[in-house]
């Protein structure tokens, strides 16, 4: 596996990218969906109408693009080619490190046959008009955790009513997560606020010099928190947003019609990565440690939370496509009476 990163502002590296000596660790912040406007010229200026981006790049190697580098809920493709699931498939799997805002023009340009990112953004990237298919799930149960700050007292989600969630931005992961707890806990909109801060950094920054009083994310910054002192951990959002699908896997159309046996072959090793760790999560707590350098007593809170919630064969069920189809509408304005079933297409039915 060879991995690449996707600078910002993104230039043309394609499939002829240099690799990197090292991971770069890319803080996700799940911004809005890309519009159009955002995908059209990318496709444009890297080529999107070239013979790479119409067929999908080389025969033999599948670029995953991913809305985070060296993230947990990523573990398994991280840390397929170390396991060599890949070796007997006939495939390369070269990993493009983007953030949630770039992932869509980089499918958008052809730079990257499959993005990994969250579900809700990957089907509004859809929408905005990139021809891609949702294919698989990833991390099904939302996978998100309330952080809060010691002074507010809270013991509970309920506890913070009248407090200042933050946000990374408006139609994030985050911000739907906060709008359905609100929901789920019978709150007006007047009965907390919330704040936009534009990445994890600001949000930690907030929560440390009281700007806000809680924020929504992965369970990594948020065991980070409570070690380090400056947050309380008030548990997974899970059960009060319900069934979605919090991160999934999307095909370009064009990649998924070309080479359907290439996407097939990725699939099957990725799933049996799953298998590996979710078996042995000393393979993953390998990788969290020695190969991202992440602490160790973080990592060994972490790995055991979200192993199991991986998905062993991406199926959607039809509860969690409806979940996700609500957080599309309450996070995408022209979303309209949008079906997430009319972009789902099961990757084994490519």
């Amino acid at each position: 596996m060879t991995r690449s990163l996707t600078p910002r502002p993104r230039s043309c590296d394609g499939p002829g990218a240099a690799r990197l000596p090292h991971r770069v660790r890319r803080t996700r912040t799940a911004l809005a969906a890309v519009a159009v406007m955002a995908l059209v010229p990318l496709a444009a200026g890297c080529g999107g109408s070239s013979s790479s981006a119409s067929s999908g790049g080389s025969k033999g190697t599948i670029r995953l693009v991913v809305s985070e580098g060296n993230s947990l809920p990523f573990i398994a493709a991280e840390a397929g080619a170390k396991l060599g699931v890949w070796k007997d498939k006939g495939i390369n799997v070269k990993i493009i490190d983007a953030t949630s805002s770039t992932v869509g023009p980089t499918m958008a340009s052809g730079d990257a046959d499959i993005s990994l990112q969250a579900g809700n953004k990957a089907a509004a990237d859809i929408i905005q008009g990139l021809k891609a298919k949702l294919v698989a799930g990833c991390v099904l149960p939302w996978d998100q955790y309330l952080v809060a700050a010691p002074s507010s007292k809270a013991k509970s989600a309920a506890d913070l009513k009248g407090k200042k969630f933050g946000i990374s931005g408006f139609g994030s992961a985050s911000h739907f997560a906060t709008l359905r707890v609100a929901k789920s806990l019978g709150w007006n909109s007047s009965d907390y606020q919330i704040v936009q801060m534009g990445s994890l950094q600001n949000l930690i920054a907030g929560l440390k010099n009281h700007t806000i009083d809680a924020f929504i994310w992965s369970i990594d910054p948020v065991i980070t928190a409570q070690q380090q002192g400056y947050g309380k951990n008030l548990g997974s959002v899970a059960k009060l947003v319900g069934p979605n699908a919090f991160e999934a896997f999307s095909v370009n159309s064009s990649v998924a019609t070309s080479r359907p046996s290439d996407v097939k072959a990725f699939f099957k090793g990725y799933y049996e990565a799953v298998s590996i760790l979710q078996k042995d999560p000393a393979k993953a707590k390998d990788v969290v440690v020695n190969d991202w350098k992440s602490d160790p007593e973080v990592a060994d809170k972490t790995v055991p939370a979200l192993l199991p919630l991986l998905s062993k064969d991406g199926k959607i069920p039809a509860a969690n496509r409806k979940g996700l189809g609500d957080a599309i509408r309450l996070a995408v304005k022209n979303a309209g009476n949008f079906d997430v079933d009319s972009v789902y297409s099961y990757w084994q039915d490519l």
